[in-house]
C-alpha cells in the first residue's frame, strides 16, 4: 500500500494571478491521487495553497490551514486543548493543528505525532 500525503504552496512574486493559480493546479494535480483531486485552492494576496483549506479562529487570530493525513494522538491533543478551554468545532485533525499554533505556537510542532504535511497561514499577520 502506498501512502502519500500532499499539499502545494506557492508564493508569488512576479506571475500574474492567472499564471500562479495555473501553477499550483497544476502542481496540486500531480501529486495527488485522482480521487483526491477534488481539492480547492485558496489565495490571499502572493500566497496560494491547494488542497484542502479549512479556517479557523481562535484566541483571535483567524488561520488557514490544508492538511493531509492523519494525527495518531489526536485524543490525547483534544484533551490538552478542552484543559485550556479551547473549544473544536468539527473533528477535523487540521482544526486541532490551527488550534494548537493558536496556543502554543511553533511548539505545538512536537506535540504532533502522524503521518501528514500541511501549511499554516495565520491572516492577520501575513505569515
Amino acid at each position: 500500500m502506498r501512502y502519500m500525503y500532499s499539499i502545494n504552496g506557492l508564493v508569488n512574486s512576479s506571475q500574474t494571478k492567472k499564471q500562479a493559480r495555473a501553477i499550483i493546479k497544476k502542481m496540486h494535480e500531480v501529486t495527488t491521487f485522482a480521487n483526491e483531486q477534488s481539492g480547492q485552492i485558496f489565495n490571499q494576496g502572493a500566497i496560494y495553497l491547494a488542497a484542502h483549506p479549512c479556517s479557523y479562529t481562535c484566541n483571535g487570530k483567524h488561520y488557514t490551514i490544508v492538511f493531509n493525513g492523519q494525527l495518531l494522538n489526536r485524543n490525547q491533543l483534544c484533551k490538552q486543548l478542552a484543559s485550556r478551554q479551547i473549544r473544536l468545532r468539527t473533528n477535523d485533525d487540521a482544526e486541532i493543528i490551527a488550534k494548537l499554533f493558536a496556543v502554543y505556537g511553533t511548539a505545538s510542532f512536537r506535540k504532533l505525532n502522524g503521518n501528514f504535511a500541511f501549511a499554516l497561514y495565520e491572516t492577520q499577520t501575513d505569515r
